[in-house]
């Protein structure tokens, strides 16, 4: 009796290490992943940073109403509102958000109005892929990014002749709609993109009930349109607006049966122009040379404060 449970014992652990090896011979190869934290396109792999990247098909597949939202879940990203839905703050590791440089297409979105850091005036609709460097980056970046980098990459164009998306979004806890279209694609040495959106949200559902004066409204146009002159010479324009009308307001004074406050944004509004132009392999010594020169305008109304007189 004792030898054949020997054998059972021993055929059973024979099976499951046979099973075992044959499973660990499987190899799953993910697809490669380019970034650019280090200022020039690299293998994710090769970065020597902690870097978190959402990609096409993760922004594609959210149902995120902004960029702050889209973040939310990466390790080490904190997302504040600062009172509104519409109006979002990044720290990353715990450090100040005025000390998180935010980048489109590599190109510093700067705030001067508060020390709350700059806001993130772009759709996800005209969103290729976002960047997160987590930790200090000065030597590269600038002071600015001692707590870290976002570089939100833009839509240009496909590999395709014409490619097209479109959304529509409904947002129960702001009863809010979202609409979207994307264009893009290549041909002859062109390549374009168009991105259109609007997002329409009341106020926001808590489990207080709804938070009053916390509505937004915002809208975006984008356009970008390149041109190989050669195989390793390209030019290009990429031009953007970024519209918003923002509420914000706070429970403290919606506990007060006496109080009225809230703040009006009216109007933030980022416009944007950029011109570039590219060679790649000039020699063994010089893969690429880019020289980029943008135009930009963050433009905001006085804010208008509330209160019962």
């Amino acid at each position: 009796m004792k030898n054949i449970v020997k054998l059972s014992v021993l055929c059973a652990a024979t099976l499951s290490a046979c099973w075992s090896l044959s499973h660990a011979q499987e190899v799953h190869k993910t697809g490669e992943v380019k970034v650019t934290a280090g200022r020039v396109e690299q293998q994710l792999l090769d970065i020597p940073m902690s870097v978190s990247v959402l990609t096409a098909e993760e922004i594609r597949d959210s149902s995120a109403r902004n960029i702050g939202e889209l973040l939310a879940d990466v390790p080490g990203v904190e997302v504040g509102g600062d009172g509104s839905q519409g109006l979002k703050r990044i720290k990353i590791r715990g450090e100040n958000e005025y000390r998180s440089l935010i980048l489109i297409d590599g190109q510093k979105v700067s705030e001067h109005k508060s020390m709350s850091g700059p806001a993130l005036l772009i759709d996800p609709s005209s969103v290729e892929r976002i960047e997160v460097i987590k930790g200090p980056a000065s030597v590269l970046y600038g002071s600015d990014a001692i707590g870290g980098v976002i570089n939100i990459i833009t839509k240009k164009g496909s590999k395709k002749p014409f490619e097209a998306e479109a959304s529509v979004g409904w947002n129960g806890a702001g009863h809010g709609w979202s609409e979207s279209v994307s264009l893009g694609g290549s041909a002859k040495g062109f390549k374009y993109q168009l991105d259109a959106g609007y997002q329409s949200h009341g106020n926001i559902k808590t489990p207080k009930g709804y938070q009053k004066n916390t509505e937004f409204r915002q809208k975006n146009l984008g356009a970008f349109l390149s041109y190989d002159l050669t195989d390793n010479f390209t030019v290009g324009m990429h031009a953007d607006i970024f519209d918003s009308k923002i509420n914000s307001s706070s429970w403290t004074y919606e506990n007060d049966p006496d109080s009225d406050f809230f703040v009006k944004i009216p109007k933030w509004r980022r416009d944007k122009i950029s011109l570039f132009a590219e060679v790649k392999d000039i020699n063994e010594y010089l893969t690429r040379l880019r020289v980029d020169g943008y135009w930009q305008k963050k433009s905001q109304d006085d804010a208008e404060l509330r209160e019962p007189v």
